[in-house]
């Protein structure tokens, strides 16, 4: 059976064939294969909180809207690195009543030398960078994926054609496909391999290293006579 048509059977299963024989004359076969590859992560995500202290909850939160104000305005001097505002939380401390006002900002690129410099520019600010993380751009991860779900079908082909020879069966039908969430050393998210320097007073460094991701079919299969 061919690729393109096991494609499609990944979102719905193949409809009865009139010829088919009965049941008892054929064997149902439940497989499952998994088809893996290591990538270089390319995709880089610096996560940046700003925190604000007062007696007065309205000026805090005030305060840190101008800081987000700035530094979006900041980050428009890196047209290749991508923004957005995260969680946004105010509370008062109970031990000295004082309010604070924290959130936090995503930038995100393909470009890690922008990201980074940006970061360390932020920081620069004031701003406290909480995680960096290396990941793959949506696009990689989508064309990797699709690879992977191809060499999978593959190997369930050549797999049950084993199975049918070993057993005597000459016709093999793999009637439902189902794909297992991709994993990446473990959606996606991928694996990272990561190490950063907080420093104020310079851009943190981050090394992408290298993730593991694999695709997970199962599949029924029937063998016919």
């Amino acid at each position: 059976m061919r690729v393109w048509m096991l494609t499609a059977l990944l979102l719905a299963a193949l409809p009865a064939v009139a010829q088919e024989p009965p049941s008892g004359d054929r064997l149902v076969l439940e497989l499952s294969e998994t088809a893996e590859r290591t990538v270089e992560q390319d995709w880089l995500t610096s996560t940046l909180r700003i925190e604000e202290k007062g007696l007065d909850a309205a000026d805090v939160q005030a305060r840190v809207n101008g800081r987000m104000t700035e530094a979006l305005k900041v980050a428009k001097r890196y047209p290749v690195v991508k923004t957005s505002t995260g969680w946004y939380s105010v509370y008062r401390n109970a031990q000295d009543s004082v309010w604070v006002a924290q959130q936090t900002l995503n930038l995100e690129g393909a470009t890690a030398a922008d990201v980074l410099k940006l970061t360390g520019e932020l920081q620069r600010g004031g701003w406290m960078t909480q995680g960096l993380s290396y990941s793959l751009t949506p696009e990689k991860a989508k064309s990797l994926t699709d690879d992977l779900t191809a060499e999978a079908i593959t190997q369930l082909k050549r797999r049950a054609e084993k199975v049918a020879t070993q057993l005597g069966y000459r016709t093999v039908r793999l009637v439902r496909v189902s794909n297992v969430a991709p994993t990446a050393g473990g959606p996606v998210p991928f694996a990272r391999g990561l190490r950063a320097e907080m420093m104020a007073a310079a851009a943190p460094v981050a090394d992408a290293g290298e993730g593991r991701v694999s695709v997970t079919l199962t599949a029924e299969i029937h063998l016919l006579p």
